[in-house]
């Protein structure tokens, strides 16, 4: 059962958790039950790592439903163009953003283009970038 984190009541799994979590099983043998545990849309999906605002790590749970709920909002709201041919991937993995800018455009057939933060920090190098790949 995650921890909830008292700013913001998001549910969250700190390092230690996760470290003890991982180590009480034998890495060699799943048990049954991870093995044939169903997923459902509240299972997690993924664990985005971030020291937040008080220095502290600590790993927040994003669930299938609230990554289908986010990605549903996006087509709807700002859909692909037919001309939108190359997608631009150049957010944090630790930020929320980048599942989106990940998964949208490979959900609806685009090509991504994953970028350093040498060229997202310079603005003559993204516009050449992306110049080059329009």
């Amino acid at each position: 059962d995650p921890s909830m984190s008292k700013e913001s009541g998001v549910p969250f799994a700190s390092f230690e958790e996760l470290a003890q979590e991982a180590t009480s099983h034998s890495a060699d043998e799943p048990m049954d039950a991870e093995i044939l545990a169903p997923l459902t849309s509240d299972s997690i999906a993924i664990v985005l790592y971030t020291s937040g605002s008080t220095g502290i790590p600590k790993g927040v749970r994003l669930s299938y439903s609230a990554i289908c709920n986010r990605l549903w909002w996006q087509f709807r709201t700002f859909p692909y163009s037919d001309s939108e041919e190359i997608c631009v991937w150049k957010t944090a993995l630790t930020f929320v953003d980048s599942v989106c800018e990940i998964w949208g455009p490979l959900l609806h057939g685009r090509a991504l283009l994953i970028l350093s933060r040498e060229t997202t920090r310079d603005p003559q190098k993204l516009v050449n970038v992306l110049a080059d790949n329009q």
